[in-house]
């Protein structure tokens, strides 16, 4: 079982990354809006905020003096029983506007003038005209790749609690898909995973794509009660939650005997790319260049290469940046962690696989394996 509870980021790690983006960027204050970047500066996280996402929590941080968490009064247990942030706004629903409250803040803190760093990504049309009426003279830059930045290298506690997590979720894979036999539906084998992975410290299902059968050549096909048949491949892409804010992603393709050798043939080019990729991960290494590492040695074996990208770090989000995408030159640093996920389709579907790697400071490691992938499985 995974200890989810205790801390893996802290006031001063945080904080201190804030401030230094702040100085960088030349702002005089940065304001985190979406529920992600709101957990990493403030250390706690709202249901609220993903399920209902016009009740705001932000928080305002400056270069020195203690930050402004806006809140729902709701949630006022959270705030002040979770938080390191120690200046506190509440805000009642319906009575107040949440960016209202953010503009009295910046006016607090003497950046009614200020040049202010928000998540333009994330922040509605809506929200942000109303910001900019009510502090005119203000300069809103976008600052979401301040953020991205912050978050790429992960902290200690960031990458036990993301290993672990990726080993217990490879786990329950192997462990369904050994109990998995012809005749069962994706459903079962669905629900398999998912008790495996509970039963391992796993919280809520985030996503279960299961396919088998016509449903392979979906990438994103949900479980059915499609069964599996003599001869066909069975592939997942499952993630659930960790420590109430980080994900698993790890996706693997079995077969069900006997085995074709068109089927191992495609599945040992797939993984033979995969581990080209893998041994050329290291620091200084850019993003881009694994993508076209992967385009190139999907040729060499004369697989088809139609992904626009070939993995992603993750975090408390599923698809943090850096991406290992064609147009993202970001070079790889200890403490990155990526998710590794090339896949092509073969006659019967979509096989796929995908890893977790750490980027280390003499090379890699790989975090996701807690048996030999290396070799088709066959389910009986």
């Amino acid at each position: 079982m995974i200890d989810t509870k205790s801390a893996v980021i802290d006031r001063e790690s945080s904080l201190g990354k804030a401030r230094d983006a702040i100085r960088h960027a030349e702002l005089h204050a940065l304001v985190a809006a979406s529920p992600a970047n709101f957990y990493y500066l403030t250390g706690t996280s709202f249901l609220s905020q993903r399920t209902i996402p016009e009740r705001l929590g932000m928080v305002s941080v400056t270069a020195s003096g203690e930050p402004t968490l806006i809140y729902c009064t709701i949630e006022e247990g959270h705030a002040r029983q979770e938080s390191w942030i120690k200046g506190l706004r509440g805000y009642t629903e319906f009575v107040d506007t949440p960016v209202d409250v953010l503009s009295e803040v910046l006016r607090e803190q003497g950046f009614e003038r200020g040049r202010i760093g928000i998540e333009m990504r994330f922040i509605s049309a809506r929200d942000f005209e109303r910001l900019r009426q009510a502090l005119p003279e203000a300069e809103f830059v976008a600052a979401d790749g301040l953020f991205d930045r912050m978050r790429a290298i992960k902290t200690q506690g960031e990458i036990e609690l993301l290993g672990a997590a990726a080993l217990a979720t490879d786990e329950s894979i192997r462990a369904a898909f050994e109990e998995a036999a012809v005749g069962m539906t994706e459903r079962a084998i669905g629900d398999l995973m998912q008790a495996e992975c509970r039963a391992r410290g796993g919280e809520q299902l985030i996503h279960l794509v299961l396919a088998t059968g016509e449903n392979g050549f979906k990438v994103h096909a949900l479980p059915t009660d499609t069964k599996l048949e003599r001869g066909g491949v069975l592939r997942t892409d499952f993630g659930m939650s960790w420590g109430g804010r980080y994900f698993s992603d790890i996706a693997r393709t079995a077969f069900v005997g006997p085995l074709q050798p068109w089927q191992e043939e495609t599945y040992r080019k797939l993984e033979r790319g995969h581990q080209a990729v893998i041994a050329a991960m290291r620091s200084g290494v850019k993003a881009s260049d694994l993508y076209r590492l992967c385009a190139a040695e999907f040729e060499k074996a004369s697989l088809d290469f139609k992904m626009p990208h070939i993995g992603h770090s993750i975090g408390v989000v599923m698809h943090e940046n850096p991406m290992l995408q064609p147009f993202d030159d970001t070079p790889l640093e200890a403490g990155m962690v990526f998710m590794l996920e090339p896949g092509v389709t073969g006659r019967d579907g979509f096989y796929h696989t995908e890893d977790m790697i750490l980027i280390t400071e003499d090379g890699h490691r790989v975090l996701s394996r807690s048996a030999d992938w290396s070799e088709p499985m066959v389910l009986s």
